[in-house]
């Protein structure tokens, strides 16, 4: 069976979404080493900030680049579904990922993913 269009551009969103992960970390890692000398609650508050950017983003960057490689499945498609959900609720990717989740409920999609309809 073809690859749906949807799935194409499903798999485009996830590395625009890994790359804004590891955006996250880098931002992380240069507000850390900007802000090393502690002297201030702003720079402390800042560092612990930044430090929480570097793993969020190593995780989720990392799982976005995983998730396209899961096998075409009931389940899978699910969890594409909540993938695409989640980034709808953004306000920077919500126009990309609106019409994507529009699109993952076509009959073509589902049924690429072994969805069979009326079941």
């Amino acid at each position: 069976m073809a690859v749906p269009a949807a799935v194409r551009w499903y798999r485009a969103y996830c590395v625009l979404l890994a790359a804004l992960n590891f955006a996250l970390v880098a931002i992380g890692v240069l507000v850390v080493y900007q802000n090393k000398g502690f002297e201030t609650q702003t720079q402390i508050v800042a560092a612990l900030t930044g430090a929480v950017f570097v793993p969020v983003g190593l995780f989720f960057g990392f799982t976005t680049l995983f998730l396209p490689r899961l096998p075409a499945t009931k389940k899978s498609w699910s969890v594409h579904m909540a993938n695409i959900a989640f980034g709808a609720a953004s306000l920077v990717l919500a126009p990309v990922c609106i019409p994507l989740l529009a699109a993952w409920f076509k009959p073509e999609v589902k049924a690429y993913f072994g969805i069979v309809e009326g079941s």
